[in-house]
């Protein structure tokens, strides 16, 4: 049997987050208006945190029926985003959704009564950087490395007419404006997001940061960004052998070995380097950052 959330716990959860997606860099809006005027869509899910029955994301034996209905155990999701934690659970623990949600609640409570600032206009970007000091915090998506989402970056001054210049740990970026999407906002109590159409990029033989103008995909098949399909002999070949240690490991077992002195490896073009095999890819690791 389904411990299922009540419409009483749906709506609390919604309203608690604004009626937008409680994923830091979805932020989608999830109700407006119908055609008929006397209706409204919706397109939020209450998500369980912890599954509301044996088998499902996350399940956790020990709650009980009214632990897992509790408003506590929900998260606000668009319904692309709330597919996605319940298909990759490893990427989507109990703790990153947690955060995610008080992250989310406290975003909303800091905008009431607020005005809000255009961010998907052309001129919104325009706007929003130009509130900002030489020192402000931000963060930025996608970025590849994906760690490196959670890290912020330093806007640098003076600002200029066409460009966000900005610094992390002694690299400096010129990213253009018009590579920026959009920019979630969230007051004082949480650092701005900038969506980039595109990507900020860690090259491993530059040992340098630079924007790239494809995207990523935001599921499971981008954790590590864009890749191409090369050859055994492919680092050989381009001297790659010659300035890094590198060495194959099987896709699989790249967990085990990320964040243990191994790290993907990127080449001059932003992409990693992948062997398809009859059962499993392989990825080029370096312990070069």
């Amino acid at each position: 049997m389904r411990d299922d959330f009540s419409e009483d716990v749906k709506r609390i959860v919604a309203q608690r987050v604004g009626h937008r997606c409680s994923k830091p860099d979805c932020r989608a809006d999830t109700s407006g208006p119908q055609v008929d005027p006397t209706k409204a869509l919706n397109v939020g899910v209450a998500a369980h945190i912890t599954a509301a029955s044996p088998g499902g994301a996350r399940y956790n034996p020990t709650f009980s029926s009214e632990e897992r209905t509790h408003p506590s155990n929900a998260i606000w999701l668009c319904q692309t985003c709330a597919k996605l934690i319940d298909n990759d659970t490893v990427r989507f623990p109990v703790g990153l959704l947690m955060q995610w949600k008080a992250d989310a609640e406290n975003a909303a409570y800091a905008t009431i009564g607020r005005t809000a600032f255009g961010i998907n206009a052309p001129s919104g970007p325009v706007q929003w950087i130009s509130r900002l000091q030489p020192g402000a915090r931000i963060h930025i998506r996608p970025a590849i490395p994906r760690r490196i989402e959670q890290e912020e970056y330093f806007v640098e001054g003076p600002t200029e007419p066409d460009c966000i210049k900005i610094t992390r740990s002694a690299h400096h970026l010129r990213l253009p404006l018009t590579a920026v999407a959009k920019v979630h906002l969230f007051g004082d109590h949480q650092r701005p997001i900038v969506v980039l159409d595109g990507r900020l990029q860690w090259i491993t033989t530059t040992q340098r940061w630079e924007f790239l103008p494809e995207t990523p995909p935001s599921d499971s098949a981008g954790e590590h960004g864009l890749w191409k399909n090369v050859d055994f002999q492919f680092p050989q070949r381009e001297g790659i052998t010659k300035h890094f240690p590198v060495r194959w490991f099987r896709e699989d077992n790249l967990t085990s070995f990320l964040g243990q002195g191994w790290n993907v490896f990127y080449d001059h073009d932003g992409k990693y380097l992948r062997v398809s095999g009859p059962d499993i890819d392989q990825v080029l690791l370096s312990q070069q950052p």
